[in-house]
């Protein structure tokens, strides 16, 4: 199925001293592959480098991360507060990617629009 991508460049394609949060990390892919210090954040443990919390709330300070990733890890009816939680780690220029099936969304443009609203600029899709 078609992946709907906020900014499609892997992590690895980004300097490695940018800080990484991995929202809905699984079984951390990202950490495991990257130089990058990643934050790995999911609802279970599936590893020691998961910090179990609710994505709408991880433990970063503000504007703390260069990159926020949510790769097949927008689901439930709060997605708005996991993508606002991205935006408040976010450091200014950060950069949100976005790896999802675009048959996740009932309307895919509205998706886009509600990522401007909060702040967002598309670089690519």
């Amino acid at each position: 199925q078609p992946l709907t991508t906020v900014e499609c460049s892997p992590v690895s394609s980004r300097p490695s001293s940018l800080v990484v949060a991995d929202f809905g990390c699984g079984d951390c892919k990202i950490a495991r592959s990257v130089k990058n210090k990643v934050h790995s954040f999911d609802l279970a443990a599936t590893c020691e480098l998961v910090t179990v919390c609710d994505m709408a709330n991880v433990p970063l300070p503000d504007a703390s991360v260069g990159i926020a990733v949510f790769c097949l890890s927008l689901m439930g009816v709060n997605l708005v507060d996991f993508l606002a939680e991205a935006n408040r780690v976010l450091k200014n220029g950060g950069f949100l990617k976005i790896a999802e099936v675009a048959s996740r969304f009932d309307n895919v443009r509205s998706f886009i629009n509600a990522l401007s609203n909060l702040g967002f600029k598309m670089v690519s899709k």
